[in-house]
């Protein structure tokens, strides 16, 4: 971990779920960090497609599409916006990641 930020733009993003995490928040009912991101920093973000994503624990053990709730499961995109006060994150995706 890098920074605390509310908002921050990555390049080359990896998007991963820990599932002995997830079990251990679903045990435990607390909170714990253990779905992430992760790629290099960059000031801004330029769009070629896009997709709001979220994540949620108690109901699925991945990420999914903010928009339908469809499974997120691209492993890698092009970029991504976090914004934490609205506990999603934009992911971008460059020509050879779309699905």
């Amino acid at each position: 971990m890098k920074a605390h930020v509310h908002a921050i733009v990555l390049q080359d993003v990896q998007w991963k779920v820990s599932q002995a995490g997830r079990r251990r928040v679903l045990r435990e009912k607390q909170k714990n960090v253990h779905a992430f991101a992760i790629g290099t920093i960059r000031t801004r973000l330029i769009s070629l497609r896009a997709e709001w994503v979220h994540y949620n624990p108690y109901l699925d053990t991945h990420f999914n599409v903010v928009r339908d709730g469809r499974p997120f499961l691209v492993r890698k995109s092009a970029a991504a916006h976090f914004d934490v006060r609205r506990g999603m994150a934009l992911a971008v995706f460059g020509r050879e990641e779309e699905r």
